[in-house]
């Protein structure tokens, strides 16, 4: 959806004009446009981008929960809507706090972003975890209180006291020391963590997924979770859960096309490799072999790397684009 607004004053009276839209991706079908135009009153004091402006300037009402579950396609809002579970107005409320959050939530340069989160009621209920599992499958990913507190650097608030379990944007949270492991509290993200599960048919392979503000890189065997890296592509980068079993590491396209491979020695040493697509344009790499794969090796980072494709040893710091770098446990 884009929206634009335009001041009275643009226009003369009797001048005709025309609308001119550009659509940047390519479709082998003609492109749909729907188009609502409305002419209004400026409102002395009241942003033009503000929720309400708009959603009363076009007439625009807000969605059924079940409508806006169906459109993230989201497995966290079918719990909510799952009447043996939740009652209809946790979903609402629950559904508003996601929106709240994913509007509030602006990227700038450099890959930050800012995000506001606010906590809604509590849910009237506390259905156990275990019901939810049965019902609606294993969530995404984890995160228990244990690591959250381990990971969070020079943060100084109290402890975190509950292990988080994502079903995409929703947070599903618990007491360790419960035994029924009841959700105490639900919470919601911008991200979504569906992106963490692997596919069903991989082998080896590794994700990334953002969970309480933090970047993880998650490695599996068999779709199950062997090892978790905090931060891998910074200088700080440190392996928090599990250990990375000595083999080769695979992600693919969706069209199963290989895209990036990861060898591990299991001794901390690394081969990393990207692949372009057949007949695309290469990735915007240095040095990058049109047609083949680009191969990097890097040693712990009190040593030096060496470079392939330099023949030398390079004494440079490894750069963003040099994902393959181990972490230092």
């Amino acid at each position: 959806m884009t929206l634009q607004t335009l001041d009275a004053d643009y226009f003369e009276p009797g001048r005709e004009y025309l609308l001119w839209f550009r659509h940047k991706t390519h479709t082998p079908e003609p492109a749909v446009l729907k188009l609502t135009l409305r002419f209004m009153s400026a409102c002395q004091g009241v942003s033009p981008w503000d929720r309400a402006t708009v959603e009363t300037a076009l007439h625009i009402e807000t969605a059924p929960v079940a409508a806006r579950a169906a459109y993230f396609d989201s497995r966290g809002a079918r719990i909510l809507l799952d009447p043996g579970l939740y009652q209809p107005e946790d979903a609402t409320s629950q559904m508003d706090n996601f929106l709240f959050t994913r509007r509030r939530t602006n990227f700038i340069k450099g890959g930050l972003y800012i995000t506001v989160e606010i906590s809604y009621p509590p849910c009237h209920v506390s259905p156990p975890l275990a019901d939810i599992i049965r019902k609606h499958g294993q969530p995404d990913c984890e995160l228990t209180a244990r690591l959250r507190n381990a990971t969070r650097g020079d943060d100084k608030r109290d402890d975190y006291e509950y292990d988080c379990y994502y079903y995409d944007h929703f947070i599903f949270e618990i007491d360790p020391a419960d035994a029924e492991r009841r959700v105490r509290r639900v919470s919601s993200q911008y991200f979504n963590t569906a992106a963490a599960r692997p596919p069903a048919t991989s082998g080896a392979t590794w994700t990334e997924t953002s969970l309480a503000g933090r970047e993880f890189r998650l490695f599996f065997q068999e779709c199950r979770e062997v090892a978790r890296f905090l931060r891998w592509e910074q200088p700080e980068a440190s392996i928090v859960s599990g250990t990375v079993p000595a083999g080769v590491y695979l992600r693919a396209y969706d069209s199963g096309e290989p895209m990036e491979k990861l060898t591990h020695d299991g001794a901390g040493e690394w081969a990393y490799e990207s692949y372009h697509r057949p007949r695309l344009p290469p990735r915007p790499l240095p040095r990058w072999p049109a047609g083949g794969g680009l191969e990097r090796f890097f040693r712990k980072r009190d040593r030096p790397c060496l470079d392939p494709l330099q023949k030398r040893p390079a004494t440079r710091k490894p750069s963003a684009v040099d994902r393959g770098r181990p972490p230092v446990a």
